[in-house]
């Protein structure tokens, strides 16, 4: 399971996520997307058999920026227009 900008990647029908850890919602395919800046839990979600499993701890970061830790710079520069 990963994360980039406001998306969790890895991620299946059979998990649940929740920004608080409290209210879970379930996952529909392999991304969850849409999502704000900010610390998510994720897990595989309770079902008749068994209990849900230990939530994982995903960061997001904001989008456009590259998750912390990673070895991509991010760079702005200032563009000049000229209009004629």
């Amino acid at each position: 399971m990963t994360s980039e900008g406001n998306k969790i990647t890895g991620v299946t029908n059979a998990m649940e996520y929740s920004a608080d850890g409290t209210a879970y919602i379930a996952c529909a395919g392999t991304e969850v997307v849409g999502l704000a800046e900010g610390t998510y839990y994720v897990r595989v979600a309770p079902t008749a058999n068994h209990e849900a499993g230990a939530a994982a701890t995903v960061k997001v970061p904001a989008y456009g920026m590259p998750p912390a830790g990673s070895n991509i710079v991010w760079m702005q520069q200032e563009a000049a227009i000229k209009v004629r």
